[in-house]
């Protein structure tokens, strides 16, 4: 005699292996996705781009926002080696492909080796 099979536990299982299914096919793009971009080289980092290279100057900043980051003297490219964006903890990280990251303070593109008068060492 075979056992039964309630209905419930037949659409949990169906449910189940849906969602594992479409978390798979997710990942799966996610990482040929990275894969292309690293093959094309549009995958940059911090260790890996041009430093004398500026983040672009967005356009779309207000004259306050410009303001600050004049008040605050951020520059591209700091002037002490021991301080930069990428060792402040107020800097975040740039997304994807992007050369440029950003600031808890300042608005606007924000240049990992980069350096403002609001630096504060990363623990």
């Amino acid at each position: 005699m075979e056992p039964k099979i309630s209905r419930r536990s037949m659409l949990k299982k169906t449910l189940n292996a849906s969602f594992a299914l479409a978390g798979f096919s997710t990942l799966g793009q996610f990482f040929l996705l990275s894969c292309e971009r690293r093959k094309q080289g549009d995958l940059v980092n911090a260790s890996t781009f041009d430093l004398d290279k500026s983040c672009p100057i967005d356009i779309n900043l207000s004259a306050q926002d410009q303001a600050r980051r004049n008040t605050l003297k951020y520059v591209d490219k700091t002037p002490i080696s021991t301080r930069s964006c990428d060792n402040c903890k107020l800097y975040t990280n740039a997304v994807g492909s992007a050369l440029c990251g950003g600031c808890k303070v300042l608005p606007g593109p924000i240049h990992p080796k980069g350096y403002c008068n609001s630096w504060y060492a990363r623990m």
